[in-house]
């Protein structure tokens, strides 16, 4: 199979991935809506969920087809993307200085999880489906504190959802959403494998950089959008909640259907808890200048793809 046609069918899988993701979350929660179901539901089940529904079908597929260096490169990729790329041009866009002190909470959830995603793999090597067990437990854990405490995790900041839609309507988007996010996430992995293969690289690259920066599309467009209307607080959280629900979702299922083994990722768990730790004088300080910290992110970011490639 030629390279433009694999690299044709790679980009039509993005493209189902993002679309049916966008229209699934929308759809669902309009019929949410019609049912009388709360905003606290509507918040945690289905947008806190949703808007991570392109990860976690890619990560699926690529554990389907037996490539888990494409899920956990998607995941560990995602994650540093999530903080160089979305949360550095959150700040570009920003003026002024850095509000996020109400973010505290979530930010110290998100370091927690780097830490504890990098400790299991120092000490067994490999996560095997007890250790996926162990994941989303913390997962429902994390989702019924926050239910009990009235707080919202990982909202992105989309107007649309506001919108109540017919029953026809609303229903025709998930079943769309349904169909685009399975057929999207197989073409994408399947074409994804095929590049690594034609380009000569490694799988581990193609789920660090192809995979992670074409599922993180949808939260760098909504980032710009949110900053620019002075929403840094929105885009924190929605970066805070993503890296999150990767880490507790996306390696707890993966892990559960196939043995994750950390292989050459140490550098890059590595690194991926480099950037976290970037981000805590951002919640720390009330007196960092947003663009100046987002120029320090992107770059950062910039250098680890081009020391990778």
């Amino acid at each position: 199979m030629s390279l433009v046609f694999t690299a044709t069918y790679t980009v039509i899988g993005l493209i189902l991935l993002i679309s049916g993701g966008d229209r699934l979350v929308v759809g669902a929660a309009a019929l949410a809506k019609k049912f009388k179901m709360s905003d606290l539901f509507i918040g945690i089940a289905i947008v806190g969920f949703g808007t991570s529904l392109p990860e976690m079908m890619a990560i699926l597929s690529a554990v389907r087809a037996g490539t888990p260096d494409i899920a956990l490169g998607n995941i560990i990729g995602s994650n540093i993307a999530n903080i160089g790329l979305i949360m550095g041009f959150g700040l570009l866009f920003t003026a002024g200085i850095t509000q996020l002190a109400k973010n505290q909470r979530d930010y110290a959830l998100m370091l927690l999880g780097f830490l504890l995603l990098n400790s299991a793999f120092v000490l067994l090597g490999v996560l095997t489906w007890q250790m996926g067990l162990g994941f989303i437990a913390l997962l429902a854990g994390y989702l019924w504190l926050s239910s009990r405490q009235g707080h919202i995790p990982h909202v992105a900041p989309d107007e649309e959802l506001a919108r109540p839609l017919p029953i026809w309507l609303a229903s025709g988007y998930v079943l769309f959403g349904l169909i685009a996010l399975a057929g999207g996430a197989e073409l994408l992995i399947t074409g994804a494998t095929d590049i690594a293969r034609h380009v000569g690289v490694t799988e581990r690259i193609i789920g660090l950089t192809l995979v992670a920066l074409g599922t993180s599309l949808p939260e760098l467009a909504a980032a710009v959008a949110a900053a620019r209307r002075g929403k840094l607080s929105m885009i924190a959280g929605n970066v805070l909640g993503s890296n999150l629900f990767n880490i507790l979702a996306g390696v707890g299922l993966s892990s559960m259907l196939l043995p994750l083994p950390m292989g050459d990722f140490a550098g890059d768990l590595s690194i991926m808890l480099l950037f976290g730790l970037l981000l805590m004088p951002l919640f720390l300080s009330t007196g960092i200048r947003a663009r100046g910290y987002g120029v320090v992110l992107l770059l950062g970011y910039l250098f680890y793809i081009g020391s990778i490639l």
